[in-house]
C-alpha cells in the first residue's frame, strides 16, 4: 500500500509533506513492533501476539513509498480457520456419525490444504492424500486402546462422509494399515472465499 493512501485517509487532505510521509512511516514500523496480549485472568496474561510479523517501508524515496505489512502467524492462522470453518460447516450437520462430526474439521482442513495446492500446482498435486493409524490416533482420543476396534470406528467415520457427500469422495484401506482418502475438489466458491491464503500480505 502506498503511504500516501494512508496519509490521505488519515489527514483528509491532497498533499502530504516530507514530514507527513515520515511520520505515517514511522508509525507504520512501530505497529509492526506492537504486541499485544490477552488476560486468561485479570493478572495472568493468556496469550500475547503481534499484528504483523514484519512491517517494511520503501527507502528509495522521500516522497510517496510503498508500504508491506506481513500477518504475524498467530493471527494469520486464526484468520484462515475461521474462514476454512465459515466456508465448510454448512456439510457439518449432514453427518450422523459422533466420530465423523469429530474429524469433520480435521478433514475439511486437509481437504482445503489439499484443493489450495491442487488449484495451484495441478499437475505435481492431487486430491488424494495418505494417512496412518498415527495420524488419526493423535488426533481423536479413542475410548479404547485396541487398534482394530479404532480401524473399524475409523471406517465407519469415513463412510459417513462418502454416504453424504460431504468433503470426501471415496477412501481406501490398505492391509498395511493405512488409508488412501480422495477429497472432493474445491468450488469455485470455496476456493475464493478461501483465496487470501495464497498470499498473507495485508498491505502489499
Amino acid at each position: 500500500m502506498r503511504l500516501s493512501d494512508i496519509g490521505h485517509a488519515i489527514y483528509r487532505r491532497k498533499r502530504l509533506s516530507t514530514k507527513d510521509y515520515n511520520i505515517i512511516a514511522t508509525a507504520c514500523t512501530e505497529l509492526g513492533e506492537r504486541t499485544f496480549k490477552h488476560y486468561a485472568s485479570k493478572n495472568t496474561p493468556g496469550v500475547a501476539f503481534s499484528f504483523f510479523d514484519h512491517v517494511v517501508v520503501d527507502e528509495s524515496t522521500t516522497t510517496d513509498r510503498f508500504v508491506t505489512a506481513v500477518f504475524g502467524d498467530f493471527l494469520y492462522n486464526s484468520l484462515v480457520q475461521r474462514k476454512i470453518i465459515r466456508v465448510t460447516s454448512k456439510n457439518y450437520y449432514s453427518l450422523t456419525n459422533d466420530l465423523s462430526k469429530l474429524l469433520y474439521y480435521l478433514i475439511q482442513n486437509e481437504r482445503v490444504n489439499a484443493g489450495i495446492l491442487y488449484r495451484k500446482l495441478p499437475a505435481t498435486s492431487s486430491m488424494v492424500k495418505k494417512y496412518d493409524y498415527t495420524y488419526f490416533n493423535q488426533a481423536v482420543h479413542f475410548r479404547h486402546n485396541v487398534k482394530k476396534k479404532n480401524i473399524q470406528l475409523l471406517n465407519s467415520a469415513l463412510d459417513d462422509f462418502v454416504k453424504n457427500k460431504v468433503a470426501i469422495k471415496e477412501y481406501t484401506f490398505s492391509e498395511i494399515g493405512t488409508w488412501n482418502i480422495h477429497y472432493f475438489p474445491l468450488s469455485d466458491a470455496e476456493y475464493n472465499d478461501l483465496s487470501f491464503e495464497n498470499n498473507n500480505a495485508l498491505f502489499d
